[in-house]
């Protein structure tokens, strides 16, 4: 809610300082850089309530064969968590390469601040899905 907050507030004053004139160039990289930040959040989200691709449609034409189905499931939680750890790896990677990059128009701020974007979102899909996993038994 405190991003979609500030990313609301941000697009306001593009738009406000634009209709009178002026523009402010740092509320379109900002919000162009929160969105990337509520994306990746939205995914752990998503991944947490069970709503990525899964294998739902292949589960629902082998719904009355029990192996097949919890063979299904396994490959999918196997292919998830794979997924996961390797965006997760080289996200990681990313923002500590990108550490002394800056945004252009906020020079102090270091651009790994946008990179983490990815490392965590994926470390909370990854915590997320395992949790409910682990109540799941």
């Amino acid at each position: 809610m405190f991003l979609t907050s500030c990313l609301l507030v941000a697009v306001m004053l593009q738009v406000a300082t634009r209709y009178v004139g002026i523009s402010i160039a740092w509320t379109e990289e900002i919000s162009r850089y929160i969105l990337v930040w509520l994306t990746f959040l939205g995914v752990a989200n998503l991944a947490q309530d069970h709503k990525l691709i899964s294998t739902g449609a292949l589960e629902e034409i082998f719904h009355g064969n029990g192996r097949i189905r919890s063979t299904l499931t396994f490959l999918e939680r196997i292919v998830f968590y794979s997924v996961f750890f390797v965006v997760f790896w080289w996200g990681a990677k990313l923002a500590i390469l990108n550490f002394s990059q800056t945004f252009s128009t906020v020079p102090r701020l270091p651009m790994a601040l946008v990179h983490s974007a990815i490392p965590a979102g994926c470390l909370s899909a990854l915590v997320l899905r395992s949790t409910r996993f682990l109540r799941a038994r």
